[in-house]
């Protein structure tokens, strides 16, 4: 897997190593220096390390769960894998052109012209809000003087029942214009107005993106603004498997883009991430290298949750509450045999709560009889947590990853046995 060395000619870097989720502690010189670069700001921002001041005006290093290195003044930030080779084994089950999803560096954005895709992209969303935007229309129940809509018999009796007699109750029709292209729009706009920013790009382009971003202020949603940004980069590439107008399907090509490009780190300015410096996200490598591995030739394999079209909700606001588990296992007629979810993370003896509940409910919509949780572990173990009142096996397996790809497949073996009735207890 091609890597982007760090190249400094005119100075010897200090190395500040530290291995993935663990911390190091800095110095107080040396937390002083650092924390005067721009770069390292933009790595808390992003989530790439965490950072906090300690006694003695000493510091606290963080890692998450991105490897890979950057350049902050003197001093090159190491961050290296917990598992030696763990990069390679999971990389190496990925397909080229995926894994510039998981990888971000300083010179990611400024290979392309981020400047022009951005114009573009303003120009392409102002034709599209002058035709019109999505809408659907969506039932409100209401009360007033006068009736705007269907009368509700039953409930305008009880309301004059209650001494309200002037008061009618009706249902209303009102156009929304919640869409997952409305909203992923809005995202991409909010994404560019901070890399503008970050790039020092001209001030007539920001004043164009809060303009445009104004006219989607309907779209403005806490909950779906909390989303990871990989998040709308599925969305954008379900989207575009659709039948879409041109101008429609280089919005969503040119969204993926500038998304993908932000998925975890903004090209900095001046003197910050030097050229070079790059990250991966294990994270999001590990998913998506276990579920290419999930496979049972001409019987069983893994798609993405996201792939199939179902919802944790019934109706107007069904598309903002889409479910979205890491694996849905199906068979060779495409009916669901498990669901599952990926956690790159330390197994403390049995999962947390979160992770069983989450799984649970997405196994239960999809009307699966099988739910499992992969981890990566020392050897391959696949063990029954039990199973719920309604009829849901529990799983949890931990896989190696340097033998990703037979211990996945043995853990799927497993599950089919299991669908037989048979035990899937095994440990290697």
């Amino acid at each position: 897997m091609e890597r982007h060395p760090v190249q400094d000619n005119e100075r010897q870097l200090k190395y500040i190593t530290v291995k993935e989720r663990n911390h190091t502690e800095l110095s107080s010189e040396i937390w002083k220096e650092v924390r005067e670069e721009e770069a390292f700001y933009n790595l808390v921002s992003e989530g790439i390390i965490q950072a906090r001041s300690i006694s003695d005006g000493k510091g606290l290093l963080s890692s998450s769960c991105h490897v890979g290195h950057a350049v902050l003044g003197q001093y090159c930030i190491k961050v290296e894998e917990k598992v030696p080779g763990a990069l390679d084994a999971l990389s190496s089950k990925i397909p080229e052109n995926n894994k510039k999803t998981h990888f971000s560096s300083s010179a990611e954005v400024s290979e392309i012209n981020t400047e022009s895709y951005i114009r573009e992209f303003l120009q392409l969303v102002k034709v599209y809000i002058s035709q019109g935007r999505e809408f659907f229309y969506s039932k409100s129940s209401r009360t007033g003087s006068l009736a705007g809509g269907k009368i509700n018999t039953t409930k305008t009796i009880q309301l004059r029942a209650r001494g309200m007699g002037h008061i009618l109750a009706f249902e209303q029709q009102e156009i929304s214009y919640s869409t997952e292209f409305n909203y992923l729009i809005y995202r991409t706009l909010l994404e560019a107005k901070k890399l503008c920013q970050s790039l020092n790009l001209p001030s007539e382009i920001i004043f164009l993106i809060r303009r445009q971003i104004m006219s989607f202020s309907d779209n403005h949603n806490e909950t779906l603004l909390n989303r990871k940004i990989s998040f709308y980069i599925d969305t954008a590439s379900r989207l575009l498997l659709k039948r879409k107008s041109k101008t429609k399907h280089r919005i969503l090509e040119l969204s993926k883009l500038l998304l993908s490009g932000l998925s975890t780190s903004k090209t900095p300015t001046n003197n910050t991430i030097a050229q070079g410096a790059w990250f991966y996200n294990l994270e999001t490598l590990f998913e998506e290298a276990t579920r290419n591995c999930l496979f049972i030739e001409g019987n069983l394999k893994a798609i993405k949750g996201s792939d199939k079209e179902e919802f944790l909700l019934k109706n107007d606001q069904a598309s903002l509450y889409r479910l979205n588990p890491d694996y849905v296992i199906i068979d060779s007629n495409s009916s669901v045999i498990a669901v599952g979810d990926a956690k790159y993370k330390n197994l403390k003896p049995t999962p947390s709560n979160s992770d069983v509940y989450q799984l649970l409910i997405h196994s239960q919509c999809f009307e699966s009889k099988i739910a499992f949780l992969i981890y990566p572990g020392d050897n391959l173990s696949i063990k029954k947590l039990g199973k719920t009142k309604n009829g849901i096996i529990t799983l949890m397996i931990t896989v190696r990853v340097q033998n990703l790809l037979d211990d996945c497949q043995a853990a799927l073996l497993a599950i089919n046995r299991l669908k037989g009735g048979a035990s899937p207890n095994t440990n290697q």
